[in-house]
């Protein structure tokens, strides 16, 4: 067997998330009804115009936006969340998706929360819908509820394809971790 050094040791580490979540069949059904869901899905969509009103300027704006109504988060060293939402171009909903995600890292906690993701260009969007499942990666803005002073009115947006805003928390997590995300098509 080679010798194991510490930066060896970080490197195979920060592969599992990735790898877990790479590993997850695109052949999945949903955990709850679509009606459960939908109805879900427009109570987060009506929190989050109210939490972030820039929000609703910025939805117009995109070509869609995948809401995950519920995501439920759970770590210990190792962790992983959980959730299931659709995609909406305007008012109709035309997909629906599941968000898994699997972390190691000194995180330690429970939460749940609401995630949107805006795609502002069309080929972002069709990049999304002809995947069998989409990495969230590098190219994408995060915003939390609390640090969203950009998506307002007066405010200058930036010019990311993807946008992704998580508000609606409750619960606490402490820590950081090395994350893998994948959102598939059910």
């Amino acid at each position: 067997m080679g010798n194991w050094t510490r930066r060896n040791f970080v490197l195979a580490s920060s592969a599992i998330p990735i790898i877990s979540c790479s590993q997850i069949s695109s052949n999945i059904t949903p955990l709850k009804p679509k009606s459960q869901i939908n109805a879900e899905i427009q109570h987060a969509r009506n929190t989050m115009n109210t939490e972030i009103p820039g929000s609703i300027d910025l939805e117009k704006e995109a070509k869609g936006v995948l809401i995950v109504p519920k995501i439920s988060d759970a770590s210990f060293w190792f962790g992983g969340a959980y959730g299931e939402g659709g995609l909406l171009i305007g008012d109709a909903i035309v997909g629906y998706f599941n968000l898994a995600q699997a972390s190691i890292g000194l995180k330690i906690g429970a939460q749940e929360y609401s995630h949107a993701l805006f795609f502002m260009t069309s080929s972002s969007l069709r990049e999304f819908r002809s995947s069998d499942g989409w990495s969230l990666g590098v190219e994408a803005e995060y915003v939390m509820a609390e640090d969203s002073g950009w998506v307002s009115k007066d405010a200058v947006k930036p010019s990311a394809d993807v946008i992704a805003l998580i508000y609606d928390r409750s619960g606490i997590a402490f820590g950081g971790s090395l994350e893998g995300i994948k959102y598939t098509p059910i």
